[in-house]
């Protein structure tokens, strides 16, 4: 059986926008088409308008015409109408998961270059382009994209998130909910996509107090929302919760948390006896947030407590109620492990010979002149 071959976008937002603008209500063949834009536009542009529902093929997959969502979106463009036709792309680049995988990154890295956008995609999709034009190119098209539809900006090759987001993310997130019960919502997620709805069931959590929770642990990378209301785990999410590393866990969830969010208060706080009381004072002021009264802050604490004792962080001090939080040093050497890995990629030829001209410059330039 024949895998289907994932579409990557190649047209920027502005180019579809140009073509949607002109585009006729009644159904065109791709030759009409062609003749009306230009060969190559259509060529590059057809595949992106199909990805996004703008445009469908009839049966006989020889005439093209505007969807509901087409017509909708290009009557939009039309009338000025900018807050419904960036709807009308978020809802598309929720659909596609191409793009819902550009915008997680997005959402994952902060700021992302076009190359990086397009080498990630081909990693992903296991997708060959010949030119770094061409990593390029897609890049550029899936970031206008996602940023047409609201989840970051766009500019001079870089995607960047909006700035309320940005600002938003340098906040300590609130540890809104205990280790033991991080673990209970990741092994009944698993290895799927699950519902919030079908998850507060399962669970018997209140939604609203469940919602709070998973932010958490998507704060924490452990959990990732694939769309509005269904989430799925991570790479480090199925880490933890797998029952076959339990033996590990306590070693797994210490790397998470010292290359999460939380590290750097961690780490202010190593080698320091706390009690409960103390560390809701630290969180309360290092957080950047107003919590309402102090039982919310003490709350998180607690809770944040529960995090550092599964971690293996918190050793009992002398005074009850007290402890010594205590970074072990082969952690501390091992804790960059979260971040992002320089990928090697192939060599083109091209890079080849470049790079080879390149070398042969400077061994010339430095070349000792003979007495």
């Amino acid at each position: 059986m024949k895998t289907q071959r994932v579409v990557i976008p190649y047209a920027r937002m502005s180019q579809i926008i140009e073509v949607m603008e002109k585009l006729p209500k009644t159904a065109m063949s791709e030759d009409e088409l062609k003749e009306l834009f230009g060969r190559s536009k259509i060529v590059n542009i057809l595949p992106t308008l199909e990805i996004l529902g703008l445009l469908a093929r009839d049966r006989a997959g020889r005439k093209v015409q505007l969807t509901n969502a087409g017509a909708k979106f290009r009557s939009a463009i039309k009338t000025g109408d900018t807050h419904t036709a960036q709807s009308i792309i978020r809802d598309a680049v929720e659909k596609y998961e191409p793009l819902r995988f550009v915008k997680n990154l997005l959402q994952r890295k902060g700021k992302i270059t076009v190359e990086e956008i397009g080498r990630e995609l081909a990693s992903k999709y296991n997708i060959s382009w010949s030119t770094t034009l061409t990593y390029k190119a897609h890049g550029a098209a899936c970031a206008t994209i996602v940023a047409y539809a609201g989840y970051g900006k766009y500019s001079r090759g870089i995607l960047t998130l909006p700035e309320e987001v940005v600002a938003e993310k340098t906040k300590l997130p609130p540890p809104d909910v205990t280790y033991g019960k991080i673990i209970k919502i990741l092994r009944t997620i698993g290895d799927k996509t699950v519902s919030v709805d079908q998850l507060s069931k399962i669970l018997n959590t209140k939604k609203s107090r469940l919602q709070g929770e998973i932010a958490t642990c998507r704060a924490l990378e452990l959990v990732l929302q694939v769309r509005p209301g269904e989430v799925t785990l991570t790479e480090y999410g199925k880490e933890l919760a797998d029952p076959l590393n339990e033996s590990r866990q306590q070693e797994i969830w210490r790397k998470i948390l010292l290359g999460s969010r939380y590290a750097e208060l961690i780490k202010k706080m190593n080698g320091r006896r706390i009690t409960t009381d103390e560390l809701a004072k630290i969180l309360y002021f290092y957080s950047g947030r107003q919590w309402g009264s102090q039982t919310t802050v003490k709350a998180y604490a607690k809770k944040l407590k529960s995090w550092l004792r599964a971690a293996g962080l918190l050793e009992p001090a002398e005074k009850k109620g007290s402890y010594i939080l205590h970074i072990p040093k082969s952690t501390r050497a091992t804790d960059a492990t979260r971040t992002d890995q320089t990928k090697t990629l192939p060599l083109t030829v091209k890079d080849a010979y470049v790079l080879g001209k390149t070398l042969e410059r400077y061994s010339t330039a430095i070349r000792p002149k003979k007495l």
